[in-house]
């Protein structure tokens, strides 16, 4: 599920653990996504293998 956007806009990004993390802390901060701490750090470990460079 996903509140701000289809789960197709990640799937279509290349990015190192790095860049994830900044994606998603953005999105988190400054965005208002309702995640905690613990849950974008798991959203940033699944992005960055199934979806690194």
């Amino acid at each position: 599920m996903s509140i701000c956007h289809s789960i197709d806009r990640p799937k279509q990004r290349k990015n190192q653990k790095k860049g994830w993390d900044a994606t998603v802390m953005r999105m988190k901060d400054k965005n208002g996504c309702p995640i905690t701490d613990e849950e974008a750090k798991i959203i940033i470990d699944y992005l960055a293998e199934e979806y690194g460079k």
